[in-house]
């Protein structure tokens, strides 16, 4: 679609292009930017923000579906797209935080602080 092109074109940070599906050029980024190694477990984080960013719709019986880029807003004087839809909210992330440091303080369940931790950092 033509807000992917867009996006592709205006991304500036690692989450746009992936949104945008420019995985090559949000790998190169992470690489450039930290020195990301190996990015295999980054997969499924791309993949739910890259389809975060899109929505199936149904057609016809027997016809495929339509997708559909998600924006965040729609830029009047532009008349075009301006971002890709990012599902985390500064809300969420803060709770989930706390929680994570609710199961850290709790001592015994390190692994699942971990775990909610990086779920918060890669968001």
């Amino acid at each position: 679609p033509a807000d992917e092109l867009i996006w592709k074109e205006q991304a500036t940070t690692v989450a746009e292009h992936v949104a945008a599906g420019a995985f090559d050029m949000a790998l190169h980024l992470l690489d450039r930017q930290i020195g990301l190694g190996d990015a295999r477990p980054l997969k499924p984080f791309f993949m739910r923000a890259f389809a975060a960013a899109r929505a199936t719709l149904p057609v016809s019986p027997g016809m495929p579906s339509l997708t559909t880029s998600i924006c965040r807003g729609f830029e009047p004087a532009v008349g075009k797209a301006s971002a890709p839809h990012n599902p985390s909210t500064m809300q969420a992330l803060l709770a989930q935080l706390q929680a994570a440091y609710r199961l850290l303080k709790s001592g015994s369940q390190f692994p699942e602080a971990l775990a909610l931790f990086r779920q918060t950092l890669l968001a």
